[in-house]
């Protein structure tokens, strides 16, 4: 009994405390304040990206997200580490922000999508197509720019323009 009373002692004192981050019991319970619901891996429909988790250590769940850029699928890539923030503490390649932050990092790195779109417009518009021809560019956005903030003023401004090419 008394070694019980001793281990929910232990359970309920705190040896170390870094508000509102981490909290830990002199028991090794640790409690953290800033977890998020994780995100899958997976394709991202908006750039193509591909991530998928992959298990280092399953002894201590140890895991990387590797996140491949779209279109490069064959030879030789270059390879990001990237740590986040959190101290080994709190968050996650998982987390919305470094997910999201990563997914668009791969997507920039291996964006050759904007010279494929000038080159297929080119091609398009001199092989005689009878249909409207339109290159959309924004000028000094990052890609998908737009889902990152969507009611910015450039955003706004290519939703206008495609609404009103899609309504001719």
């Amino acid at each position: 009994m008394a070694a019980a009373a001793a281990g929910a002692d232990a359970d309920a004192e705190l040896e170390f405390e870094f508000f509102p981050i981490i909290r830990r019991y002199k028991s090794g319970r640790v409690e953290r304040f800033m977890n998020v619901d994780p995100l899958p891996a997976g394709t991202d429909p908006a750039t193509g990206v591909i991530s998928k988790d992959v298990v280092i250590d399953p002894a201590v769940g140890l895991w990387a997200r590797l996140f491949l850029p779209p279109g490069a699928r064959q030879g030789k890539l270059p390879v990001v580490v990237y740590y986040h923030g959190g101290a080994y503490v709190v968050g996650s390649a998982a987390d919305p922000f470094t997910h999201h932050y990563l997914n668009g990092l791969a997507a920039e790195a291996g964006d050759s999508l904007r010279d494929r779109g000038v080159w297929y417009y080119e091609k398009l518009k001199a092989s005689g197509y009878a249909g409207e021809v339109d290159l959309l560019e924004s000028m000094g956005e990052g890609h998908v720019f737009f889902c990152m903030d969507p009611h910015g003023e450039k955003a706004r401004e290519m939703q206008a323009r495609i609404l009103s090419f899609l309504r001719k």
